[in-house]
């Protein structure tokens, strides 16, 4: 008997790594931001998150080099391939300090198709972003990760998992759908002074 999988809901992270990226300016940036323009409080519990900046008035030629030849090829070509019928030229982006206990609570990119974060500065143990499946589903697929927990065997299977995620490095880039749950773990670094450092964005 063949038996085919035939995949019906797919909701993917896109992952890559950019390798011609100064970072130190990009930290640079962030770190004059945060000294100069009050920030806002969305996911974010400590920690800066700078006010939205649009895409047409990028803050520096390092930012402008990453979206121009990275962010923007990548969203177009994840858009191209949802079909969706509209040419992603607008986006914002901000920055994202964050320190030692620093956390970010769960939440979606409301009314964005292609959201994503890229990592400057990425202190040891400085927190995981993790996906969530949409709780409606997660409730009723506990059962069987229940199942597999009370026999101690390690959940890490897409099909059946409720969470995902992604332990954040240096110069690591993650895209994803817009109105995908997310969380940020605590800042657990050991130095008080060390900060992560990141640059979060959303298309329309």
């Amino acid at each position: 008997m063949e038996l085919k999988e035939h995949p019906l809901f797919v909701t993917s992270v896109f992952v890559t790594y950019l390798n011609n990226i100064n970072n130190e300016i990009i930290i640079e940036s962030a770190e004059k931001v945060e000294k100069t323009i009050r920030g806002n409080l969305r996911s974010n519990s400590g920690g800066y998150q700078s006010i939205p900046i649009n895409g047409d008035n990028f803050d520096n030629y390092e930012i402008l080099k990453l979206f121009q030849n990275y962010i923007v090829p990548a969203a177009k070509k994840i858009g191209n391939s949802w079909g969706i019928p509209n040419d992603l030229n607008r986006f914002i982006y901000w920055y994202n300090i964050n320190r030692k206990n620093n956390y970010n609570k769960t939440h979606s990119h409301p009314n964005s198709y292609i959201s994503g974060v890229y990592y400057a500065k990425v202190p040891k143990n400085s927190g995981n972003i993790v996906f969530e499946r949409s709780q409606n589903e997660a409730d009723r697929i506990h059962f069987i990760t229940e199942q597999l927990v009370n026999q101690k065997i390690e959940v890490n299977n897409t099909r059946i998992n409720t969470e995902h995620w992604f332990v954040p490095e240096e110069n690591l880039l993650l895209l994803f759908p817009g109105h995908l749950m997310h969380y940020v773990n605590t800042n657990e670094t050991e130095d008080y002074d060390d900060r992560r450092i990141s640059i979060s964005f959303n298309f329309f």
